[in-house]
This record gives C-alpha cells, sequence and structure tokens, in this order.
C-alpha cells in the first residue's frame, strides 16, 4: 500500500512539472528576433500582406510569433494568420486598405543551430526522457522485489 502511495504521488508531482520542463526546454532551445519589413503595401480592397521573414520560424508555428505590429497605430490591427516554413513567408491579415506601411514582427528563432545543433536535438527530447525516468522509478517504487 505503501509503495503505490509513492508512486502515485511520484506520477501526480511528474504529470505538474512536465509542463514546465517543456517551456523551458523551448525557452533553452530559441531566441527572440525582431526584424522591420518596411514598404509593405496595401491595394485596394486588400488588407492581408506577406512578410519574407529573414530567419525561418521556430517549428513553424505560429504560435511562436510573439507579436506583429505595425507604425500606422490606431489603424491597422495586424496578426499573424499563415506561415509558409519553405518560404519564410508570413501572411499578416488585419491590415487597412490602399496603404503602406512598415511591419515588425517579433518571434522565436532557433538558437541551436550549427555546431549547437546536437545539443538542440536533445533537449527536444528532454520531456520524453524525463517522462520515461519518472515512470521507471515508479515502476521500480511499485514492484521492486
Amino acid at each position: 500500500m505503501n509503495k503505490w502511495f509513492v508512486s502515485i504521488i511520484c506520477v501526480i508531482i511528474l504529470a505538474i512539472s512536465v509542463p514546465f520542463f517543456i517551456d523551458s526546454c523551448t525557452s533553452f532551445q530559441t531566441d527572440d528576433y525582431e526584424y522591420t519589413e518596411s514598404a509593405v503595401a496595401t491595394a485596394v480592397g486588400v488588407t492581408t500582406a506577406n512578410v519574407t521573414l529573414p530567419i525561418a520560424l521556430f517549428d513553424a508555428k505560429l504560435t511562436n510569433v510573439n507579436s506583429v505590429s505595425s507604425n500606422l497605430t490606431g489603424e491597422d490591427s495586424v496578426t499573424a494568420t499563415l506561415y509558409n516554413s519553405s518560404t519564410y513567408v508570413l501572411t499578416v491579415s488585419g491590415l487597412i486598405a490602399d496603404s503602406s506601411r512598415s511591419i515588425t514582427v517579433d518571434y522565436k528563432v532557433d538558437d541551436l543551430t550549427g555546431s549547437n545543433a546536437p545539443v538542440g536535438t536533445l533537449a527536444s527530447y528532454w520531456p520524453l526522457w524525463l517522462a520515461l525516468g519518472g515512470g521507471f522509478i515508479a515502476y521500480r517504487l511499485v514492484f521492486r522485489h
């Protein structure tokens, strides 16, 4: 009975801590990058535009875009809506039609590239190893002979 209780507590602690470990691994792997593209124009009736990012968006997920802003404050309400990972093109919407502006994108990029790439691979699998290790410890506590 005591072993089962300890293993359940271990599983609960592991389940609570895994999201924090995933966030810390992502934070370790990434760096914030800000890019401004000037003279982004929209035609009459067009409220979207494309911004070509110089460095790939981390994991090609829009959730890794921290913010998108325009120098036409109060007029544009800019949001990132689509990302093409093969061309690094970010589509933004919420722009006013028939206007020109500068768009600033603050986003996460992969900080572990080149000679640091193996560290990035290990970091991306760290939550899996943590879960497997925690499961093994719980198993050994319950079924130890």
